[in-house]
């Protein structure tokens, strides 16, 4: 009896071992049946990062009604898996480890995924976030038929029922985050949503908080932490910018070596002026500066230019300040890109704007041209 019970021990552990594959550390292996597609197509694993044109990550060839992905991989990140002839893709959770995927290649949402509990996570935020699309479709369609019917009482009903339904959608990722706050495919779907249009950054804030056990679990799931909080004082820097907003003051030599501050110029209206001397879009645009500058100097308006020079540079932008004729006040620490004023005023590309009143508030930006002057004309005149 005791013999039995050993060999049975031992049988166990053996089949136990041969059902679980193992793979190397920060490597992958993705093995996908793909029934009714033909040999000789080829498959991609691809990346939309910033929503521009697809990267190949890697590629396979199909041969007898299948394909294998593999290779390294580093930190997990949302990818998609795409056939040549058969439409759209296959959004996943592209990680470390050995993913079986079953494709239809009828209706490639309807693949199945196995070995991964983050893209069992992913499955089940796609299914809520579906549920929630067609919810808004629904009530978009019956918005339709009352505004075809001249139904004024059931279209403002509608209209308030649809707005509720698009802001209950729009928070869908941030909620789904909060009630899976253990999973490491919420810290991958917030830090996808960096990549959208719009964010409600206490939302974001909201989020890491709630994730805070997930974060700690390893050095990768820090690293994206690290990404996403960048990107939360990034976008908080940016509202201080926002218009209504006072601006913020700072200092900066000037060409004589002077301290000059946004404070001490007091005008009707300032404009704050990004440029450099080799930008050649600057230097097209200061002409219509100079033009405005002459005509409005005398009911109050000031300008202030900072610059973006190269370090060593100075005698170049001397001379674009006598070439250009430009007659206000001028500024450079001299640091190119790293300039500490356009740091401060989250400038990424020249030639950049801001009107601030005389009490100091953000009145407008991201000007030029005859827009800049038809707003200055509207402020003075």
């Amino acid at each position: 009896m005791k013999r039995f019970v050993l060999l049975l021990i031992v049988l166990t552990f053996t089949f136990s071992c041969k059902t679980e594959p193992k793979i190397a550390k920060d490597t992958y292996q993705i093995n996908v049946t793909a029934e009714g597609v033909y040999n000789g197509i080829r498959a991609y694993i691809v990346d939309y990062e910033n929503r521009m044109r697809p990267i190949s990550i890697d590629t396979a060839m199909v041969v007898n009604e299948g394909f294998t992905f593999d290779g390294n991989v580093n930190i997990p990140t949302i990818k998609y898996i795409k056939v040549d002839g058969v439409k759209n893709n296959l959004p996943f959770i592209f990680e470390e480890g050995i993913l079986n995927i079953e494709l239809n290649k009828d209706k490639i949402e309807e693949s199945r995924i196995t070995g991964s509990q983050n893209n069992q996570d992913y499955k089940d935020y796609l299914k809520g976030l579906n549920l929630e699309k067609t919810k808004v479709d629904s009530i978009r369609m019956k918005l339709i038929a009352a505004n075809r019917d001249k139904n004024a009482e059931h279209v403002d009903s509608l209209r308030s029922e649809y707005k509720k339904s698009m802001d209950k959608m729009s928070t869908f990722s941030h909620r789904f985050i909060n009630d899976h706050v253990d999973s490491e495919f919420s810290l991958l779907l917030l830090e996808s949503l960096t990549k959208a249009r719009k964010h409600n950054i206490d939302l974001f804030k909201e989020n890491m908080t709630n994730l805070e056990k997930v974060i700690d679990k390893n050095n990768k799931t820090k690293f994206i932490a690290a990404k996403i909080n960048n990107f939360i004082k990034r976008n908080e820097a940016s509202s201080l910018l926002d218009i209504g907003n006072i601006a913020p003051d700072f200092s900066a030599p000037s060409p004589e070596g002077d301290t000059i501050k946004l404070s001490d110029i007091k005008g009707k209206i300032t404009l704050i002026d990004f440029w450099a001397s080799w930008c050649k879009p600057c230097r097209r645009e200061n002409p219509n500066i100079v033009k405005i500058y002459e005509k409005y100097q005398d009911k109050g308006l000031e300008i202030i230019g900072v610059s973006l020079d190269r370090p060593g540079n100075k005698a170049a932008w001397l001379k674009a300040i006598e070439d250009d004729n430009l007659q206000w006040h001028q500024v450079s620490n001299l640091q190119y890109w790293n300039e500490p004023v356009a740091q401060k005023y989250q400038v990424r590309s020249i030639p950049a704007a801001f009107l601030i009143d005389e009490e100091g508030k953000i009145i407008a930006k991201k000007l030029r041209g005859k827009a800049l002057e038809n707003k200055i004309a509207e402020l003075l005149n």
